[in-house]
């Protein structure tokens, strides 16, 4: 007889009584809750970095450093993703290293945690920066 998946799930959720349920069901729809804040602090961080202007000045910076365009965007990136992540960093704490140390205390601490969210958030975020950060290229009017 082969594995089935939903039947093991449906078992397994048959001998969790009604509190633990409660608590497993809250603690995972919290996650959604936890994806939308994590989306509204990105939001507020990058319209903060955009208001306050530190994005004109690091980008006239980055002008005078090089002409290139692509070379302009991947510089620019690189501190807009810093400043934002710093930005974001007490909810990525309350999101990503709290919860972990209260379950985990034998964790290791902040340097592990910042390589493993570095790996894929990060690159992802410094990419669509770096593309949305490109201007678009204009032709010449015509004659």
């Amino acid at each position: 007889m082969a594995f089935d998946p939903d039947l093991a799930t449906k078992a397994w959720m048959a001998t969790l009584d009604g509190a633990v349920r409660a608590k497993s069901d809250a603690y995972f729809e919290g996650g959604y809750w936890l994806i939308l804040w994590g989306f509204l602090a990105g939001v507020a961080a990058d319209l903060a970095i955009l208001r306050f202007g530190r994005a004109q000045r690091l980008s006239a910076r980055v002008q005078t450093i090089t002409p290139r365009k692509g070379l302009q965007s991947f510089l620019f990136a690189i501190p807009y993703l810093l400043l934002a992540s710093l930005l974001v960093l007490p909810l990525t704490l309350y999101q990503d290293f709290f919860p972990r140390k209260a379950v985990r205390p034998a964790q290791p601490g902040f340097r592990r945690m910042g390589r493993q969210s570095g790996n894929g958030a990060g690159h992802q975020r410094a990419g669509l920066r770096a593309v949305l950060h490109g201007r678009p290229r204009r032709d010449p009017p015509l004659p």
